[in-house]
């Protein structure tokens, strides 16, 4: 961003510096909290376009002081990219003293002043201790000031203090493309970080959600974005359009950059008007391709202005309207037409518009009748893929009579349906088009519970499925374990367990994304139910959710019996409410497991981007091309198809899979190999055909050199 900059910030940053220096001695001889082992916290960077950084080695080491602020440090797939400071929110599990909360900023001093190789970092808010969050601003300030290598800042900031001394860093950064920021207009800096928007020749994404307190901050903040011509994604509180709307209307008008806006509403200033002026500014928006709008109002003319944005639009390809979102009528409008009269001309509106392809809408947004009226425009409508109902607790009821008129008319595989509600009122017509379903299930009425899920598994399009299960005996456990242990559909459930308990020795699952608690006096099976964990094939995020302590320790000591031999686990997430100090060890295992698979993703990801062709990304693509479940996570991170991914690694496989290839990366030879005859005639290695090599190398990988055996030239 600009690189003119605040005195008065960066005089109280190296302040804060000054006192960091004089606790970095404490650094020397540092042992990691839970291995024990020493860490070198002055270890140069040694990244380059062609080699990755050395201290992506000892990442795991560097995390267990880091976790002590909320951050962790990971390897990214982006281009131009190697590592980033993310904020893990509960990673610790007991609350830091001050000597550790300052051992650990001064490591993340080191980091960030001499390792260019990071590129992303993210500020956690230390609300709940004044002191060290003062001290951990200081000396992020200090070594942020400047910056000519962090690409994306994600700034969390509570304390007024922080974020002031934050706005003067922002003015500074050369190389800022990514900012997530929640500064308030109240900031004495505002004005000043705001006005960096106007001459930014980097900036491509900002997420600034905060509210504007008044016109001339709003008229501030839009005519920097007016005048920015390198922003591609912006998110915005609906505070900034509320006071100066004309000017956002402008805005979107003249801008020929966006493709992404993203609207979310004020908690203070709620707008009737946020929608309309959205709607009109997008009718003379000719870039910005997708568009979300969330806990806005939806009256007569916005709904108005809405339908001749849908029917005119050629640009457009997704919308998604959610969160408080209301139909408001004005009197006039109540004694006349029927309810929701006016958001009918959507239909003739969509049906016009064929670009659109993806819609996410509330199920209050229409009557029945309108709903059954959409279905048909749907089946026919040449451009629209997906269509997502969303329906709360009060609104679930109207979802039986929805489903019936979608299964009449036929197009059913273009809708999903995402709903939350009481287990003891579900039945089977509600659910049959759920792709996501969140219910509490009581014992209390079995009669209408179970046979429901006696026929989870034709719910095909089901694939999110949270419950709680309250008072139930073995006989849903069971239905469950059964149907988690069957289904090729069902990715991601959620199950919090008030019951006796859920186990399965299944190694077969479908299931990606896990989330599992135990909030009951355990019993058996808690411990096995890890191991399963641990020897899954699938599952690429674990989230735990609450759980008593004894029932955790036992699962989480069964998780890491087996994780060392895990290839698919990349990420786990631990519940604010579940952190148990006897945790730590077996917790921060299975994180150094994730955090290893992730890495092979990210080095993989660049090395079929062709950002890198050194050895460890050669190594992280052989390791990918192994499990089926990296090259799906792959797959996420390219935001391609699976089977996509599946082709460009096998792809790009075949070009280190040979001998000579193989044997260059893992720097035995320069070129090619080729080997002195025996005296007594026998085979060498050079004489083996490629279907013998093959076989070879089922079990040998390149990740089985060990690195730092290399010679200087290909040491990484």
């Amino acid at each position: 961003m600009d690189t003119a900059g605040s005195a008065a910030a960066a005089a109280s940053a190296r302040d804060g510096a000054d006192k960091l220096g004089n606790r970095l001695v404490q650094l020397k001889g540092a042992r990691g909290p839970f291995s024990g082992s020493l860490i070198d916290y002055r270890t140069p960077c040694t990244a380059s376009e062609d080699t990755r950084c050395q201290i992506v080695a000892s990442i795991p080491l560097w995390n267990e002081f880091f976790c002590w602020l909320e951050l962790e440090l990971r390897q990214l797939p982006g281009v131009g990219s190697q590592l980033g400071l993310v904020h893990v929110r509960n990673i610790c599990h007991v609350r830091p003293t001050h000597r550790q909360m300052r051992q650990a900023a001064a490591f993340l001093y080191w980091l960030l002043k001499t390792h260019r190789c990071v590129a992303s970092v993210e500020i956690p808010s230390k609300t709940d201790d004044p002191e060290m969050a003062k001290f951990c601003s200081a000396v992020l300030c200090n070594v942020l000031y400047g910056n000519d290598s962090v690409k994306s800042l994600d700034l969390k900031l509570s304390w007024p203090v922080q974020s002031e001394r934050f706005c003067g860093v922002l003015l500074s950064m050369k190389r800022l493309e990514e900012l997530h920021c929640e500064v308030s207009s109240r900031d004495p800096m505002f004005p000043k970080a705001i006005s960096a928007l106007r001459t930014s020749a980097t900036l491509t994404m900002l997420d600034f959600n905060a509210p504007l307190t008044d016109n001339a901050h709003a008229g501030l903040l839009l005519n920097a974005l007016k005048a920015n011509s390198t922003l591609r994604d912006l998110t915005l509180n609906s505070s900034a359009i509320a006071e100066e709307p004309e000017l956002f209307v402008d805005f979107l008008s003249a801008t020929v950059f966006l493709k992404r806006l993203r609207v979310v509403e004020s908690i203070d200033h709620i707008s009737d008007d946020a929608l309309k002026w959205i709607f009109q500014g997008m009718l003379r928006n000719e870039t910005v391709s997708s568009l979300e709008g969330q806990g806005l109002l939806l009256y007569g003319e916005s709904v108005r202005m809405g339908a001749r944005m849908l029917a005119q639009s050629k640009v457009l390809r997704s919308v998604r309207l959610l969160g408080w979102l209301s139909v408001q009528r004005t009197v006039e409008e109540e004694m006349g037409a029927g309810e929701y009269s006016d958001t009918a001309c959507w239909l003739g509106a969509i049906s016009k518009n064929h670009t659109l392809q993806y819609i996410t809408l509330s199920v209050s947004i229409w009557t029945n009748e309108c709903w059954e009226q959409f279905f048909r425009v749907l089946s026919r409508h040449g451009s629209l893929k997906m269509v997502t109902i969303v329906a709360g607790e009060n609104e679930r009821c109207r979802l039986s009579d929805i489903a019936k008129k979608l299964e009449e008319i036929g197009c059913k595989e273009k809708v999903s349906v995402v709903a939350s509600c009481n287990g003891d009122r579900l039945s089977l017509a509600d659910c049959k088009n759920y792709s996501e379903l969140r219910a509490s299930v009581r014992a209390q009425n079995k009669g209408m519970v179970l046979p429901v899920y006696r026929e989870l598994a034709t719910f095909p399009p089901l694939t999110f499925l949270s419950l709680k299960i309250i008072g139930w005996e073995k006989e849903l456990c069971w239905l469950l374990a059964e149907h988690v242990s069957s289904t090729s559909t069902l990715q991601r459930p959620d199950l919090q367990l008030s019951g006796l308990g859920f186990t399965t020795e299944s190694d077969d699952w479908s299931v990606t994304d896990l989330g599992l608690g135990v909030d009951v006096c355990p019993r058996k099976g808690f411990e096995c139910l890890g191991e399963v964990v641990a020897r899954s094939k699938t599952i690429r995020e674990l989230r735990s959710l609450t759980w008593l302590s004894s029932a955790g320790l036992s699962f989480l000591r069964g998780v890491r019996a087996g994780i060392s031999e895990n290839y698919a686990l990349c990420s786990v997430t631990l519940n604010p409410l579940s952190c148990y100090q006897d945790w730590t060890a077996d917790w921060f295992f299975a994180c150094n497991t994730a955090r290893r698979n992730s890495g092979y993703v990210a080095r993989a990801a660049q090395f079929l981007k062709q950002a890198r062709f050194y050895t460890p990304c050669a190594a992280a693509l052989d390791r990918v091309n192994r499990h089926p479940a990296l090259v799906a996570e792959l797959s996420k991170v390219l935001s391609i198809s699976v089977a996509d991914a599946l082709s460009a690694v096998r792809q790009r496989f075949r070009s280190i899979e040979g001998m000579h290839e193989f044997m260059r990366l893992a720097g035995v030879v320069k070129a090619r190999v080729t080997c002195q005859p025996r005296d007594d005639g026998r085979l060498q290695l050079d004489a083996l055909d490629e279907h013998c090599w093959s076989h070879v190398r089922r079990y040998l990988q390149l990740d089985d050199v060990a690195w730092q055996c290399r010679s200087s030239t290909n040491a990484m």
